[in-house]
């Protein structure tokens, strides 16, 4: 069984033997969920990115006392953000953590012309707030490096999209030409290269939506003949994508 991975919310101290910094939170779920134990190896995260194998010498729900074992190198992860529709109930919940644990680095919310959902600025905050710690539960569980960003739930800008990405592809039903490979072909050996992926809500995105994205730059692509539910078209989407950019499975 693989070592549970925490991220920290500081950076360790010098020497072999260390206090590990976790939130509150995470203290408790390591003590008190987990019952974690001396002798036993956890992951531990630093701020900046570094990843640190260690073995607990004290566990208790004061804190985490361990001895450094090693470093971790992990391989490359793509730059590639999800820019979803917000879907209702659960979906959403269900595509932050699947997005996390395929490859995604970003979530941009969007509240497009069919989005059912409707928030004012407190119910945006909330969402995102909880989006947020699914995606640190998520990043833990799939032993990433880095917390995936998610940003609170915004009007889609087509312009302001295009512009933060070398390449943005909508997937998009009636795309009847060019694949989701094809696309990405533009960006092909680009390792630095940041890549958005757009999805519609439940729906789908509105024949005037996908006009101003390709107008202002982007590309349509499909995933394929058949028609897919948006919470798995974006998680189809993210996989093939990463794996396509050097990332899952690659």
């Amino acid at each position: 069984m693989s070592a549970h991975r925490f991220f920290l919310i500081a950076q360790l101290l010098d020497g072999d033997t260390v206090a590990v910094p976790l939130s509150d939170a995470d203290l408790h779920h390591a003590t008190g969920v987990l019952r974690l134990r001396a002798g036993e190896a956890i992951e531990a995260v630093e701020p900046e990115g570094s990843v640190w194998r260690l073995v607990i010498e004290q566990a208790s729900p004061e804190g985490l006392v361990a001895r450094r074992e090693a470093q971790v190198h992990s391989a490359r992860v793509p730059d590639l953000t999800l820019v979803q529709g917000v879907a209702k109930g659960e979906k959403m919940d269900a595509i932050v953590r699947q997005a996390v644990e395929v490859g995604a680095t970003r979530i941009i919310p969007v509240l497009t012309e069919r989005t059912i959902v409707r928030l004012d600025a407190r119910k945006a905050a909330d969402r995102a707030e909880r989006w947020r710690r699914i995606a640190k539960s998520a990043a833990e569980q799939a032993h990433r490096d880095s917390v995936p960003l998610v940003d609170e739930p915004a009007a889609l800008d087509a312009s302001a999209l295009v512009d933060a990405h070398d390449l943005v592809v909508v997937l998009w039903e009636d795309e009847a030409h060019t694949s989701l490979a094809a696309a990405l072909a533009a960006v092909a050996g680009r390792e630095s290269a940041s890549v958005a992926l757009v999805v519609g809500p439940e729906g789908g995105l509105s024949a005037g939506e996908v006009a101003a994205l390709v107008e202002a730059g982007a590309v349509t692509a499909s995933l394929g003949p058949t028609i897919l539910r948006t919470e798995t078209a974006a998680v189809a989407g993210l996989a093939l994508a990463s794996h396509l950019l050097g990332g899952l499975g690659a």
